[in-house]
């Protein structure tokens, strides 16, 4: 199967090193799964575009099914990718979260506004933490 489909699975573990056996279907499905998150991340603006309220809930609740399957199956075979997707997931959650505060749930304009900044400063730390990983492997590569 890997040799048919390795290039639909790049970076995911099919094959257990420690016991030699066969991941389970869970670890497989992640490729269609982050394709189908991805797709109804835009589904859900673009159907639900007049009521805000519901597409917060929506993204909060798609959020943390996937994180839930994420963490559950571990489909990456380094632990620093792992740890890397978890961050990120973990990340794009908090933001989500933030965008309450940009909805009718709630309806200080000063509040959503300080929380602007909040909001910027978790997306220059996710962009910080993936931007020093990525020089990290590059200088590691280089090395060897």
């Amino acid at each position: 199967m890997l040799s048919k489909w390795g290039n639909f699975y790049p970076d995911i573990r099919i094959h257990s090193y420690e016991t030699g056996k066969t991941r389970d279907n869970f670890a497989l499905a992640y490729t269609p799964v982050f394709v189908w998150r991805r797709l109804f991340l835009v589904v859900i603006p673009s159907v639900s575009y007049s009521m805000p309220f519901v597409q917060v809930q929506l993204l909060l609740i798609s959020m943390t099914l996937y994180m839930i399957y994420y963490v559950g199956s571990r489909p990456h075979d380094t632990r620093s990718r792992v740890w890397l997707e978890s961050f990120n997931e973990c990340m794009i959650l908090m933001i989500i979260y933030m965008m309450v505060l940009y909805s009718d749930f709630d309806t200080s304009v000063e509040l959503a506004f300080m929380m602007g900044y909040v909001h910027a400063g978790v997306f220059v730390v996710m962009l910080a933490v993936n931007m020093a990983v990525m020089i990290y492997k590059q200088v590691f590569d280089a090395r060897i």
